[in-house]
């Protein structure tokens, strides 16, 4: 019933998707916003020792934190971390590549571990150091890193959603990515209609 009518059926959109879609929202702000007293809850209480990107549902959990966790297929597909200082992003543990299928560096080397994409710049110097680029990652990796163009001015690193033309999560494209992460055609990606902001 959910397909589209253009195919034989009835078009009704799907409203465990319109669900994800405003769940993964919620997982956004948690992302965007650690500092937020919500955020610092649900840290402290399901992912104390790592990030949200390795959070579980845990034991016990909580509806709400269920709930959330659904979406975070979602969520984890479009998000990335954007280059500023370089000084909070793990080189090989934060989705920062330019890359839909795989974010993550594949590079395994020993010299990477514990560090921040910053270590990969010129010393005193915002720029990459392309010369150890060569030397310690894969060539795949190589292209995608020296491809991020960096800016002097660029102070922080913050998170983007790669599906939006100003890196925000928004309903309308998160209806877009969920459809092909189902593998609908375009007749599939409803055109949703906001409704009030969630608590």
């Amino acid at each position: 019933m959910c397909r589209h009518k253009v195919e034989g059926d009835l078009g009704f959109r799907s409203l465990r998707d319109f669900n994800l879609v405003f769940l993964g929202k919620q997982e956004w702000c948690l992302l965007t916003q650690p500092s937020s007293l919500v955020a610092r809850i649900y840290k402290a209480r399901y992912y104390s020792r790592g990030s949200f990107l390795t959070a579980t549902v845990g034991e016990y959990p909580s509806f709400i934190w269920r709930s959330i966790m659904e979406a975070q297929p979602l969520v984890l597909s479009g998000i990335q971390r954007s280059i500023g200082a370089g000084s909070t992003v793990s080189i090989l543990h934060d989705p920062w590549l330019n890359c839909v299928e795989n974010p993550y560096v594949i590079t395994s080397h020993l010299a990477l571990e514990g560090r921040t994409v910053n270590a990969l710049f010129e010393v005193n110097n915002q720029c990459w150091d392309v010369e150890l680029i060569r030397d310690i990652f894969k060539p795949r990796d190589q292209q995608l890193i020296l491809s991020i163009q960096l800016s002097s001015n660029s102070k922080d690193d913050f998170w983007a959603w790669k599906f939006d033309t100003y890196g925000v999560y928004t309903v309308k494209s998160a209806c877009k990515r969920l459809g092909e992460l189902k593998g609908y055609n375009n007749h599939h990606i409803y055109k949703l209609e906001s409704p009030p902001s969630l608590p």
